[in-house]
């Protein structure tokens, strides 16, 4: 190959009429002609000041409020209707949305079951307490 032939992906097409690349050794002489093109390197200084938007303010109330959003979004729906069978308690939500009239089926018990259970859980909660 010729010095002067000019070949894309070759390395020696750099000194096609351009200068010559740094070799990896140009980077650690401090010769007279490296020199001029690092001096310009080491004399830059680095600005550590930090500058934060609002947004980098907020990110942290925004992973908080993602990560508890999907723990509620997990219990309440994989945990609730999946792990939860009509043979078992009443879940929290169940007598939640019984107490507050929510005409959402908040769990795996049917209606009837609520109206029996959900009474019966307040009986015997204040029987507990006169105790």
């Amino acid at each position: 190959m010729k010095l002067g032939s000019c070949h894309k992906g070759v390395l020696i097409s750099a000194l096609c009429g351009r200068r010559a690349l740094p070799t990896p050794l140009d980077v650690f002489s401090f010769s007279a002609p490296s020199l001029p093109v690092f001096a310009g390197a080491l004399a830059m200084s680095v600005n550590l000041k930090q500058e934060l938007s609002f947004h980098d303010y907020m990110a942290p109330f925004i992973v908080f409020i993602t990560f508890f959003g999907t723990i509620f979004l997990i219990s309440f729906t994989v945990l609730n209707y999946l792990a939860v069978t009509k043979k078992d308690d009443l879940t929290v939500f169940e007598e939640w949305g019984y107490r507050h009239k929510v005409s959402l089926k908040m769990g795996p018990h049917a209606q009837q079951q609520l109206e029996q259970l959900v009474p019966q859980k307040r009986s015997v909660a204040s029987i507990t307490a006169a105790n």
